[in-house]
């Protein structure tokens, strides 16, 4: 069984678009009325225990993830594809181009979690793993990588999409993962064309300082952009310009990623 996900559009680019911690494949609704969906085919696809793949447990793993992703593509019939992932799950994306990089055309790193992991103090893990179970510690979360700038009703939306759709179980799992995973040594020379978004007023975890030491140094292809109007979630609080922007790189990207290879073989 693979994970389940949601299609938009009927394009030849194929894009595979994975959620975050805190959200499902939904996170994405905001922006999917500005997409090129005759240009693009995007699969919006919900991870083990959210959205339309919560009955489907496991072991909550980046290994896991990445086999999943790979099974979905396999499925859809997809051989090459680019893939959006967006913050737990740039780590994922980032697992994909070390395990498939010849099927991936492109990849957009949507403030991300590293392939060093996010480590968290006794303070930081006391909020995150609160969040799995109250809700006034999850808008704590919500609120500080958006830099508590957007209204009421941004929070409570998202606070109860994700309580209506991602098991705790899965929820708390996933912390470990991204929290506790680091393959960072195994991030050298890659030749996977990479955008990296980075929020302005996102938690300085997410920098775009710290982007340009890390993902910035292991792919060959890469480039960081600063969205100076939107925190962790650019997607849902720039919409118009993060579609222009994903799909301006996707479409450029097409057919780089083999060349790249080419010209590095």
């Amino acid at each position: 069984m693979t994970i389940q996900c949601e299609i938009c559009g009927n394009g030849p680019e194929k894009v595979i678009a994975l959620h975050d911690w805190m959200s499902t494949h939904r996170s994405f609704e905001d922006v999917q009325p500005y997409l090129s969906q005759d240009r693009f085919t995007y699969a919006f696809a919900d991870l083990r225990g959210y959205g339309k793949s919560r009955d489907l447990q496991g072991k909550y793993s980046v290994q896991e993830a990445v086999g999943d992703v790979v099974d979905l593509a396999a499925f859809l019939g997809w051989e090459k594809f680019h893939v959006l992932g967006h913050s737990m799950s740039g780590m994922v994306a980032q697992r994909l181009s070390l395990v498939i990089p010849d099927r991936l055309e492109s990849q957009v790193l949507v403030t991300p979690v590293t392939a060093s992991g996010v480590p968290l103090d006794e303070e930081g893990r006391k909020l995150f793993e609160g969040a799995v179970n109250d809700d006034e510690l999850w808008e704590a979360v919500a609120r500080a990588v958006t830099g508590d700038r957007l209204g009421a009703g941004f929070y409570q939306r998202k606070l109860e999409q994700h309580r209506a759709a991602v098991d705790p179980e899965a929820f708390g799992c996933y912390l470990e993962m991204w929290t506790e995973t680091n393959f960072s040594a195994e991030m050298k020379g890659l030749k996977t064309p990479t955008l990296v978004i980075a929020g302005a007023h996102d938690f300085p975890t997410f920098s775009k300082e710290g982007y340009e030491q890390s993902i910035g140094q292991w792919y060959l292809d890469s480039r960081i952009d600063l969205f100076a109007n939107a925190g962790h979630y650019p997607m849902s609080e720039t919409p118009p310009y993060f579609a222009q922007t994903v799909e301006a790189f996707f479409q450029a990207s097409s057919g780089r990623a083999s060349s790249t290879r080419q010209t590095h073989s």
